[in-house]
C-alpha cells in the first residue's frame, strides 16, 4: 500500500513538473532516471532486512536510499515551482538556493559512498554486491548534480549579463 502511494506520489510529481513551462535551463530527467534506480534499489534493499545478520547495514543502506529520493523529491518541487516563474524574474538568490540543495545532496552522497566503502568486516554476498551498486549509483548521482550545477552556473552569467 505504502509503495503504491509512493509511486502515484511520484508520477504526480513528475507530471506537475512537466506540465509548468521550464526555463530550458533545466531539463532534470537524468536526476529523474537515477532517482528510479535507488528507488529500484530501495525496494531491493528493504526484504533483506529479514533474513540477513548485517541489518544494520541493510537498514542503513535503504536508510540512505529514502533519504536521497527525499532530496531529489524536494529538488522536483523547487524546479516545478522555479519553472512557474517568468525568466525575467529570476533571482539570483532563487539560483543559489538550487545550487546549494543540489550541492547539500552531492555531499550527503559522499558521506554514504565513504560510510559504505569504510565498511571493514565482511559481509554477506548479496548485501555486498548492493554495496557496489549503491556506491555506483550514488556516484553517478553526483556526477549528474555536477551537469546541474554546471546549467545553473550557465542562468547565474546569464543574469549577470543582464
Amino acid at each position: 500500500m505504502i509503495k503504491k502511494i509512493g509511486q502515484v506520489l511520484f508520477v504526480l510529481l513528475i507530471v506537475m513538473a512537466l506540465a509548468v513551462p521550464a526555463v530550458r535551463a533545466f531539463d532534470s530527467s537524468e536526476l529523474v532516471v537515477i532517482r528510479s534506480k535507488i528507488f529500484r534499489q530501495s525496494e531491493e534493499i528493504k526484504p533483506l532486512l529479514t533474513g540477513s545478520r548485517d541489518v544494520i547495514l541493510i537498514s542503513s543502506m535503504w536508510d540512505s536510499c529514502v533519504v536521497t529520493m527525499s532530496q531529489l523529491d524536494a529538488y522536483f518541487f523547487m524546479i516545478g515551482i522555479f519553472n512557474t516563474i517568468e525568466e525575467k524574474d529570476v533571482t539570483m538568490q532563487a539560483l543559489d538556493y538550487l545550487e546549494k540543495w543540489l550541492i547539500n545532496i552531492k555531499n550527503t552522497n559522499v558521506v554514504n559512498i565513504k560510510s559504505l566503502s569504510s565498511v571493514s568486516y565482511e559481509v554477506e554476498p548479496s548485501i555486498s554486491a548492493h554495496m557496489r551498486i549503491m556506491k555506483d549509483t550514488l556516484g553517478e548521482l553526483n556526477q549528474a548534480i555536477v551537469r546541474e550545477t554546471k546549467k545553473i552556473e550557465i542562468l547565474k552569467r546569464r543574469m549577470q549579463i543582464r
